[in-house]
């Protein structure tokens, strides 16, 4: 890194810290009104000055908080000259970055980054962020996540992915300007990752739940002990068994780490003994929303994460909603429940089609397995892939599992007949393309 990034990133990671000392000066109620106000005036700001978020609002007689329009990621496909143009970054030439050689680091110019985001689409949305933006995101993330949990944390490895231009690792890159942090690919073999955990004895981990499960098991298999790092589990569902599972090999239990690549980091476990996740409060407004737009604040219903993106000077998100649902958790809105998939899955099966998500076949997993992933054989024959707890029998399982998925899948209203078989693994592989646990893969 040059002395003129590391110039913007601590520039950033001071304005962060000012910011947020000052909004804990205040009360939740007061600091929630405060970010909702700053939401209608970028909402508007944008309305005058921008083009892409001018054609957005167009309808919209009066925004208040209640009709600011929420935007998805559709709308910036749709448009990427209004909106990485409104960087001053023109498509085409974002995309020849994204599709050049890859340097860890992501350095568009000297004063941004860019990175892609595709999620569950295949395409990549460019999505720029300003050297000062990210010192700010860093900054929230260490104070918050990192030395909240464990205040002389020095050292920090990730593992995720090492091959594209990514906000991950791009992220990780520029938080050495901040922590001794070491990366490595989750395609890495193992035993390689093993003996780099043994040799580096990392105070912080970030990576993916099924790598956490994976490291633990080769260890034990070889009667290595592991280091009681902080581990912050990334990517994929923290499922309960999954983290009783990890902290039974690592002797510390994992946090859930919540993020996307548009937004940065959103929200993240403070006890990793309660599913809850605190809210990035001094990066974001996170709201839940109805199926109308319409905030909803009452503890307990489902409502999809709308993000808007207050301490970004380029490339601002508002209402911009990402793929998950979650529940407010407390009155003062400031704590969510684990995110689960907002869009089903749609499966035709013997001719039939029904409608599936993620959460629904996570809740009906038997015990002693740890994990299901469900993946079509033939247009009537289904297999499930599980893992199964440490050190449980299976015993009867596997007929429990068939039983089970049979039953969700007549639940959802499947009538056709469907032939299920089973495979046992040990830990469920991720996709290439994603890094991540597809658990529907048609």
């Amino acid at each position: 890194m040059t002395e003129a990034t590391d110039a913007l990133l601590a520039a950033g990671v001071a304005l962060q810290r000012d910011h947020r000392a000052r909004l804990a000066k205040l009360p939740p109620a007061d600091r929630r009104a405060e970010l909702t106000e700053r939401m209608l005036v970028l909402a508007r700001t944008l309305r005058a000055s921008h083009r892409g978020y001018a054609e957005h609002y167009r309808d919209v007689e009066e925004l208040t908080p209640g009709t600011v329009p929420a935007i998805d990621k559709t709308a910036l496909f749709a448009t990427p000259a209004a909106f990485c143009g409104a960087c001053g970054i023109e498509p085409d030439a974002a995309q020849r970055f994204l599709a050049g050689s890859f340097e860890l680091g992501s350095r568009f110019d000297d004063q941004r980054v860019l990175f892609g985001s595709s999620g569950s689409t295949g395409d990549r949305l460019p999505v720029p962020y300003h050297l000062l933006d990210l010192g700010r995101s860093l900054a929230a993330f260490v104070d918050r996540a990192v030395h909240a949990e464990r205040p002389a944390a020095a050292r920090m490895l990730y593992i995720g992915l090492m091959d594209r231009h990514n906000g991950g690792n791009a992220w990780m890159y520029h938080l050495r300007s901040m922590l001794d942090v070491r990366l490595a690919s989750l395609f890495d073999p193992v035993p390689d990752l093993l003996a780099l955990v043994r040799d580096f004895t990392p105070d912080v981990i970030l990576t993916r739940p099924h790598l956490l499960l994976a490291l633990g098991t080769l260890a034990e298999r070889q009667g290595h002990r592991l280091p009681p790092a902080h581990l912050l589990s990334v990517g994929d569902p923290l499922t309960a068994s999954a983290a009783e599972e990890i902290a039974q090999h690592w002797g510390t239990e994992p946090h859930n780490s919540y993020s996307t690549v548009e937004t940065g980091p959103l929200a993240y476990q403070a006890d990793a003994g309660r599913p809850s996740l605190t809210v990035y409060d001094d990066l974001h407004l996170l709201e839940l929303i109805d199926a109308g737009g319409r905030p909803i604040t009452e503890p307990g219903v489902t409502g999809r994460i709308a993000v808007t993106t207050l301490y970004r000077c380029q490339f601002p998100l508002v209402r911009y909603l990402v793929g998950d649902s979650a529940v407010w958790l407390d009155t003062d809105l400031t704590h969510i429940g684990f995110p689960t998939r907002a869009t089903p899955t749609t499966w035709s099966i013997g001719g039939q089609s029904i409608e599936l998500h993620e959460a629904d076949l996570i809740s009906a997993i038997p015990a002693p397995a740890r994990d299901v992933q469900m993946v079509r054989s033939a247009n009537d024959t289904l297999l499930f892939r599980y893992a199964l707890t440490r050190h449980q029998p299976a015993g009867d399982l596997e007929q429990r599992l068939r039983e089970a998925m049979t039953t969700l899948l007549r639940t959802h209203g499947l009538t056709a007949p469907v032939t299920i078989s089973t495979e046992r693994v040990d830990v469920l592989a991720p996709d290439h393309a994603t890094g991540k646990i597809r658990r529907f893969v048609r």
